[in-house]
């Protein structure tokens, strides 16, 4: 596994940037929805920290249905991979 890590290094640092990325404009988008303020950033944080692991492994998922119109297999198990990868993103920054 860490050989594969090595050898798609850079794959894996510009799929790790994307879901950083596509995480800021999210929430940027919805702040426009919230009142500021301390409250309503954290309901924000806490909004936007479930709903991009679901829509970013709904993708795959999409394109898996309308190829086998049958539910993806280990969609949950890939949700709570990307939620613990948007986690690593969002405590290192």
């Amino acid at each position: 596994m860490s050989l594969v890590a090595i050898i798609f290094l850079q794959q894996i640092a510009w799929v790790v940037h994307g879901i950083a990325v596509f995480h800021h404009w999210f929430i940027s988008e919805l702040r426009n929805l919230f009142a500021f303020g301390k409250w309503s950033h954290l309901i924000l944080a806490w909004i936007v920290l479930i709903v991009v692991p679901v829509i970013i492994a709904a993708i795959p998922a999409f394109i898996y249905w309308l190829i086998k119109r049958r539910w993806m297999p280990y969609y949950m198990q890939i949700v709570w991979t990307v939620w613990l990868v948007l986690l690593a993103i969002l405590s290192y920054q």
